[in-house]
């Protein structure tokens, strides 16, 4: 199969004057297009141009230039005839005969070589007369009928999602046979398909607010979050990185999550992010083929030889809650929950970079005057320490009329084991919620908690409720901020819990004295310190290239 590639480019632009080699973030618009078209295999590039500027600046890129005549370059004239003239200049220059013709507009320069070879690939299996690029635009449209009168143009008025699938062709790319293509018709045959381009490469620069959109595209940084999330592991790492997803709209978002945490994707997949799934010896391969200016690893702890392999390939790497070897040479560290042994350089450390969601930041402060326990083991409770702590304090609460409201998260394996527990204790006053995205609610109405040594402590620690700690693993025995010096009371290792310890502790709480020490901490301004680290780290990277 031979390709020819012809990038139509006149020196003449009414919107813009100079349109085609004006700079865009940097560059020669042209550049872009020219770029793609060169990475595409067995084709030919080349520029149609009637313009001494534009042809040199374009053979400066790698493409052929080919002078047109004037009389193609008038306002009036469409695009066909200037492709079939520098069809017939291109096949005589080249001495051979081509057997699809590809027409790239250089005011589409978001398109990728990627695009163009996968665009025809689908138009050398359709048999198709021609493929253009289009967009999906689903809207409610309206036109004018022959009495000037605005009518609907549409059957039905239906949400977007539901109306019938509508595609605004972009200009972008087009592709016809050569036989198709001569002096009686135009490149647009009756049997046509389309391919698909997302909204963000389908930008056609027309004026200087196309140029001013496209050009903030071009300067997006590509973040990629790396995060598990699995029994075992529970899911905390999940909800941050999409925390500072959510903060990051500036930024191209790309989350990398390994085959082996399906919960970790189940949850992104729900907020749109491009996902790729990664194999789990072999994740950090992946990853640098992305290319990302920033790498945010929310995966505990990292090895030397890896981050100073993703540094080697111009990559600024963020690490969370990191203990490994990696950590010494990651660009930042971020530990709000468990400290280092020795802090080092760019390690920012305890719960002043702790990440609040909203429903924190903005829920107001406990003040409940009412008898009720809350009780939550964060996303997965591994150990099952909610049936635990429940039947330990069964007792308590029936003697003391306590109300129990127990928040189970997504990943909780025993969730019909602990119902019916429930069940059979035919006590009115316990109630059960299995993953619910209005927790703060929940914690507000409580006169205390019991959770494990994760995030849940800050979280409560933000709404001041008096809490008592039940750490799931050993790991969570380092987190100090799960202290009495910050009105918590820490039991320890779960596994190792009796009854008596937990009675006692329920017991003897001084609510009053908790919470006036809960009162001092502040965790408000957390999210926006890391955001800004990450934001200023994407920075540095930018002034380096």
């Amino acid at each position: 199969m031979s390709i020819l590639i012809v990038i139509p480019a006149r020196g003449g632009s009414k919107g813009i004057p100079r349109k085609n080699i004006r700079p865009l973030n940097g560059k020669p618009l042209i550049y872009y297009s020219i770029k793609s078209s060169l990475g595409v295999e067995n084709a030919d590039v080349i520029v149609s141009t009637d313009d001494d500027e534009i042809a040199l600046i374009s053979e400066l890129f790698g493409a052929t230039a080919i002078k047109r005549n004037s009389c193609l370059s008038e306002d009036h004239v469409t695009i066909d005839p200037v492709i079939l003239d520098a069809m017939h200049k291109a096949e005589k220059n080249f001495n051979k005969t081509y057997s699809s013709i590809v027409t790239i507009q250089p005011t589409s320069p978001l398109i990728s070589t990627l695009d163009i070879q996968k665009a025809i690939e689908k138009y050398t299996l359709s048999n198709a007369q021609t493929l253009i690029s289009a967009v999906k635009d689903n809207h409610l449209a309206w036109k004018r009928d022959k009495t000037s009168k605005f009518v609907p143009d549409y059957d039905e008025r239906l949400n977007r999602q539901q109306l019938p699938s509508r595609y605004k062709e972009t200009g972008g790319i087009v592709i016809c046979g050569r036989d198709f293509l001569n002096e009686n018709q135009t490149r647009i045959g009756e049997d046509i398909h389309i391919y698909e381009l997302p909204k963000n490469k389908a930008i056609d620069i027309d004026n200087f607010e196309d140029m001013y959109v496209c050009e903030s595209v071009l300067n997006r940084k590509k973040i990629v979050f790396n995060i598990i999330g699995y029994d075992g592991i529970g899911l905390g790492h999940v909800y941050r990185s999409l925390l500072l997803a959510q903060e990051l709209v500036s930024f191209d978002i790309i989350f990398a999550i390994e085959k082996r945490s399906q919960k970790a994707y189940e949850i992104v997949k729900k907020s749109n992010y491009k996902i790729i799934r990664t194999d789990n010896k072999h994740s950090f391969d992946e990853i640098i083929r992305i290319n990302p200016d920033v790498l945010i690893n929310d995966i505990l702890d990292t090895k030397k030889e890896v981050i100073l392999e993703l540094i080697s390939n111009n990559i600024k790497v963020i690490n969370f809650e990191d203990m490994g070897s990696g950590a010494g040479h990651a660009n930042i560290v971020i530990n709000a929950l468990y400290p280092h042994q020795k802090q080092k350089r760019n390690h920012y450390i305890g719960e002043r970079y702790f990440c609040l969601r909203d429903e924190f930041i903005y829920s107001n402060k406990n003040e409940s005057a009412l008898k009720k326990i809350f009780i939550s083991f964060g996303g997965i409770d591994e150990s099952n320490l909610t049936f635990k702590t429940l039947h330990h304090l069964n007792s308590f609460i029936e003697a003391n009329n306590y109300q129990v409201d127990i928040v189970a998260g997504p990943g909780y394996p025993f969730i019909e084991d602990l119902k019916s527990y429930i069940h059979k204790l035919k006590n009115p006053s316990i109630n059960f919620t299995s993953h619910t995205k209005q927790i703060s609610k929940h914690m507000s109405r409580a006169e205390f908690a019991i959770t494990s040594g994760g995030r849940t402590v800050l979280e409560l620690a933000s709404m001041e409720v008096p809490t008592i700690v039940i750490c799931q693993n050993e790991r969570e025995l380092t987190h100090t901020f799960a202290s009495d010096h910050n009105g918590i009371i820490n039991l320890g290792l779960g596994k190792n819990l009796e009854k008596s310890d937990l009675l006692n502790a329920v017991k003897n709480l001084d609510l009053q004295s908790m919470k006036k020490k809960l009162s001092n901490i502040d965790l408000i301004s957390g999210k926006k310190r890391v955001t800004k680290l990450i934001k200023d780290l994407a920075k540095e990277q930018e002034n380096e290239d």
